[in-house]
C-alpha cells in the first residue's frame, strides 16, 4: 500500500523487522510509495561498494550475494545451498549477468513456452534471465545499472535484441 499509516503496512514492516535471520546481517529497505516491478528490480541491490568495485577482478567482488525474491515465491530451504555451490563454480564466466531458480521454458525468438532442455537438470545458460531467484552476479548487474540509468532518461528502447537476425520476445514486451 502507498499509505505509510496503513495499519496492515505496519503489522507487515513490524514481521520483516522480527523476523529471525540468523545468516549474517539482514537489512530493510522500506519504500514509501509503490514503484513498481520495474522501480523494484532496479533499486533492490544498489549498494555503494559494488558500483566502486564493479570493475575489478571477480575474486574481489565476491563478497556474499543477494537473491530477489518476488512476494508469491516460494523458495526452497536448500536453494541457498545450492546457489552457493553455482556462485563458487561460475563466478568467474565474463559473460554471466546473475544466476535463477527458474527452469527456463520461453522460447525467445517467438514467445512460445514450450522450450523443453533434456539435460539431466544441469545448469543451462541462456540468454534470457530467469525472473525466479534470481541473484545478479555481483560484477555485472552494477555494470548493468549504470548502463540503465544512463539510457532511461533519453527513452532508449533496446533494437539489438535479436535471435539469427529476429527479434526476441523480450524486445517485443518494449
Amino acid at each position: 500500500t502507498n499509505d505509510l499509516g496503513d495499519p496492515e503496512r505496519a503489522k507487515c514492516v513490524a514481521l520483516a523487522q522480527s523476523f529471525p535471520w540468523s545468516h549474517g546481517p539482514k537489512t530493510l529497505f522500506l519504500r514509501n510509495r509503490n514503484v513498481g516491478l520495474v522501480g523494484q528490480w532496479l533499486t533492490c541491490y544498489v549498494h555503494p561498494q559494488l558500483f566502486e568495485k564493479a570493475d575489478e577482478d571477480v575474486e574481489m567482488v565476491h563478497e556474499g550475494h543477494v537473491v530477489i525474491l518476488e512476494d508469491d515465491m516460494q523458495a526452497s530451504p536448500v536453494y541457498w545451498k545450492w546457489l552457493k555451490q553455482m556462485w563458487a563454480h561460475y563466478r568467474r564466466r565474463q559473460d554471466l549477468i546473475g544466476i535463477s531458480l527458474q527452469s527456463q521454458h520461453l522460447i525467445s525468438s517467438s514467445g512460445s513456452d514450450r522450450l523443453v532442455v533434456t539435460n539431466d537438470f544441469n545448469p543451462y545458460m541462456y540468454k534470457v534471465s530467469g525472473s525466479w531467484g534470481f541473484s545478479p552476479h555481483p560484477r555485472a548487474w552494477p555494470q548493468f545499472l549504470k548502463w540503465q540509468a544512463k539510457l532511461a532518461p533519453t527513452g532508449y528502447v533496446p533494437s539489438d535484441l535479436t535471435f539469427k537476425g529476429t527479434p526476441v520476445i523480450t524486445s517485443k514486451w518494449w
